[in-house]
């Protein structure tokens, strides 16, 4: 099943930030290939609560820095609301394509 939706949230009500001053929840750079070995994209910057759409071309992806209260979520659909396909918060090559 494909991932086409990205979604950062929190797990805990009082979220507290694991470094000082981020503007960001989730720090993320993006792949063409699934183990990202690609040259990847600049790095994004994701706040919790917004829904992320991927492009066709969107085969890996790399968490670079996060907070640990937050974990991103793979959804299939158009909008992050279908059922979760991946969740994933660790600092390593994710697959988008083929969960």
């Amino acid at each position: 099943m494909l991932i086409t939706n990205i979604l950062t949230t929190v797990t805990t009500a009082n979220a507290v930030f694991a470094f000082t001053g981020a503007a960001y929840d989730m720090r993320v750079m993006k792949y063409a290939k699934t183990g990202c070995s690609s040259h990847g994209g600049g790095n994004l910057d994701w706040n919790r609560g917004l829904c992320h759409g991927l492009c066709s071309n969107d085969w890996g992806m790399k968490v670079v820095d996060y907070n640990i209260n937050c974990k991103m979520r793979g959804y299939s659909d158009g909008n992050c609301r279908s059922k979760v396909v991946t969740a994933f918060s660790t600092r390593h090559c994710h697959t988008l394509k083929e969960v």
